[in-house]
């Protein structure tokens, strides 16, 4: 047995920023992960010159929290894009932009209009309603666009209706990394003038940071700071020790002495790791990523991240084009696009080839593609998003019932079916989580 160590599981943004910190501390740090890559879902890769993303494809950095300073302190070194955020839906019928401009609003049909202004009257007399993902989105859109527009998409997307999900799906509130409510502290220092136009600004026309060399970036920054041990094909996990304390940790033939343990893997392989029963877990979906890059003679502009299909004539939800962010520093003659599909029993089924033809036959018929595939190449991502049920508080409380027993062990991540976080949260889950084994003092 090897001497005591603080062990992670996990490789992705989260564990990842634990372990450096934990290394600042002068701490012995593992980390141990399933897959043959580390990074999880922040990693990019390159085909025929289009640099592409698996999960993250922009970062919004709020300057006044320490997720924000550590990133923006972990790129400083870095070249980077500045480009305003705007996506869009297409019902089939229009197609909705957003953020939505003075000028867009004009354009709307004029129930469309009329719809808006009853749900800025709506929320102004406060009647919120039940904590549903419908509520949420019609106060702030109107009920017929919600039913026209966010009803099919989420129906679509998420497998539900609306009126199945928790609000937080959509809000993602910060949680600490010891189950419960919690808000980073803001920076020290009274909020400038300056920077409250900048935040009113920002709401009114948000803006996001996107390194040149892609998201992966962060990840390998990351990697590169950290010194210690990093397992990849790590095999199946056991756990042991006492009632009140992790104190083994094996693997693949190897027994880790464990003085604390950041788990930000999935919750139910926790308590597979403990040969226990897993309680009622929040659903997940899981989701088929199809990378194309076709021929293009012209090359439109793609001023918009997103496009969302809320049709069920279309096999993909969302499209995401790298140009609308490089721009003329895209490669001549081709375009790429990424086609996320949500994993249904008939998606499941099909071959890597089979889901690229339909997904490009479905491009192709939609205008989407501007000509023939040039390459090609599906990536699965298990357990991309979790789904918050309407009563999904009252489950968290059994599911880490058996959690919170440990006194060495941390619950952090988005991939533990609790953070549901972007990438500057599974920053802000890594330092906090750093922060209370120091404070622990194990």
């Amino acid at each position: 047995m090897e001497s005591t160590v603080h062990v992670i599981v996990g490789a992705g943004v989260t564990g990842l920023t634990t372990a450096v910190e934990l290394e600042k501390q002068g701490k012995t740090v593992v980390i141990l992960e399933a897959s043959k890559h580390y990074g999880g879902m922040s990693r990019s890769f390159t085909m025929d010159g289009v640099v592409f993303d698996l999960g993250p494809h922009m970062l919004m950095l709020n300057p006044n929290k320490p997720c924000g300073v550590y990133l923006r302190k972990l790129l400083r070194h870095e070249e980077m894009y500045r480009r305003r955020y705007k996506f869009e839906i297409n019902n089939g019928e229009r197609i909705w932009r957003s953020p939505v401009t003075p000028a867009e609003l004009l354009r709307y049909p004029a129930w469309a209009r009329q719809d808006v202004l009853r749900s800025l009257l709506h929320r102004k007399n406060g009647n919120r309603g039940r904590p549903t993902l419908d509520n949420y989105i019609s106060r702030r859109s109107g009920r017929k666009i919600y039913s026209s527009v966010f009803k099919p998409l989420i129906r679509k997307k998420l497998g539900k209706d609306g009126s199945d999900i928790h609000e937080n799906w959509w809000l993602r509130p910060p949680k600490n990394v010891h189950i419960g409510g919690h808000k980073s502290p803001p920076i020290p220092g009274r909020p400038t003038p300056k920077a409250i136009l900048g935040r009113f600004l920002h709401d009114l026309m948000p803006m996001y940071l996107y390194p040149k060399s892609g998201m992966g970036t962060v990840t390998e920054l990351l990697r590169k700071q950290f010194k210690g041990r990093l397992i990849t094909s790590c095999g199946d996990i056991r756990l042991s020790g006492s009632a009140k304390k992790i104190t083994e940790v094996s693997f693949s033939g190897t027994e880790l002495k464990a003085a604390s343990l950041v788990w930000t893997a999935p919750v139910r392989e926790f308590y597979k790791a403990l040969s226990e029963e897993t309680p009622a877990a929040t659903e997940t979906i899981s989701t088929r990523l199809v990378f194309i890059t076709f021929k293009a003679d012209t090359l439109p502009k793609r001023p918009n991240l997103y496009t969302y299909f809320t049709g069920t004539d279309t096999v993909f939800t969302r499209v995401y084009s790298p140009r609308s962010i490089f721009r003329d520093d895209s490669p001549e003659g081709l375009e790429g696009f990424c086609f996320e599909i949500r994993s249904t029993d008939r998606i499941r089924s099909m071959s890597h080839e089979q889901l690229i033809d339909i997904t490009a036959s479905d491009a192709l018929r939609t205008g989407i593609a501007p000509g023939s595939i040039i390459s090609a190449r599906v990536i699965d991502i298990n357990d991309s998003s979790s789904l918050f049920a309407v009563d999904y508080l009252e489950k968290e409380k059994a599911l880490f019932s058996a959690i919170n027993r440990f006194s060495n062990l941390v619950f952090a991540g988005r991939h533990g079916n609790y953070f549901n976080c972007l990438l500057p949260g599974a920053v802000e889950q890594g330092l906090l989580a750093a922060e209370r084994i120091e404070n622990a003092s194990v």
